[in-house]
């Protein structure tokens, strides 16, 4: 860009994650390649492979929380016996305040 004639750019830093927070691995391939030196001078295939396993993440396949629940349906009857299991007698009594005139 600079050769063709663009030596300054505006960014909305508002839009961009704070230094910190970036994730120190990802944090040292993006410097490796903006100030492109790195030890083994393989700092570019590392930032795209990087790039391609953020892009495209292995697929990780989720075990089971807890055992398997078989749910069956139950008959007419045996929801007749469970719900006469729940019944229960209820008695209220409350002293009755009258209002004053």
């Amino acid at each position: 860009c600079v050769p063709k004639g663009l030596n300054m750019s505006i960014v909305n830093p508002g839009g961009l994650p704070r230094y910190e927070d970036i994730e120190p691995k990802a944090r040292k391939l993006c410097e490796e390649v903006i100030l492109n030196k790195s030890a083994d001078g393989n700092h570019v295939e590392r930032f795209l492979e990087f790039a391609e396993r953020v892009k495209n993440p292995p697929a990780v396949v989720a075990a089971p929380a807890g055992p398997v629940l078989k749910i069956q349906k139950s008959t007419p009857e045996q929801q007749k016996t469970h719900f006469a299991s729940l019944k229960l007698e209820v008695t209220c009594s409350a002293e009755h305040v009258m209002p004053e005139p």
